[in-house]
């Protein structure tokens, strides 16, 4: 819905070419969002560097201050033609020391994508809603940027 709503304020689909979640966050909540990448304190497995701990404990933290969290620009693992496709994170939470993070798809689906969804690590939760599960590891070899919402 918020989505839609969006492209409209921007014109039309057709006009609306995309973007980056923190300026959406922006122009919704009137203020930025802090965008994690691997630039910017995120995560960095090549490296070795930037603790995923880190990253996942500002994802909760902000979550449970009912921050808005979006996951995007994937790295092509999920099936997203040119990979600039944004989701939500709605949730991050912790079994048995694995960290995890529940992640759904604005399009209110998966179809199409669910096999490239499950190799890399997710399970698939709602076919209706578009939520699936993925660890945090798994996460940050799927996602290179997210955006947090500023309050």
């Amino acid at each position: 819905v918020i989505e839609a709503a969006y492209v409209i304020h921007e014109g039309s689909y057709k006009e609306f070419e995309g973007g980056w979640p923190q300026d959406v966050m922006e122009d919704i909540f009137g203020h930025g969002a802090d965008t994690k990448d691997d630039d910017a304190g995120f995560w960095d497995f090549v490296t070795g560097g930037n603790d995923i701990d880190d990253s996942f404990g500002e994802m909760k933290d902000a979550l449970g201050n009912h921050r808005p969290v979006a996951a995007c620009a994937t790295n092509g693992q999920l099936g997203f033609e040119g990979g600039g496709h944004a989701l939500t994170v709605t949730k991050a939470y912790e079994v048995d020391g694995t960290q995890y993070v529940v992640i759904r798809n604005p399009w209110g689906h998966n179809a199409g994508h669910e096999s490239a969804i499950t190799d890399a690590g997710g399970v698939l939760n709602n076919p209706d809603d578009g939520s699936f599960t993925m660890s945090m590891e798994d996460f940050a070899k799927s996602f290179s940027d997210v955006a947090i919402a500023n309050r």
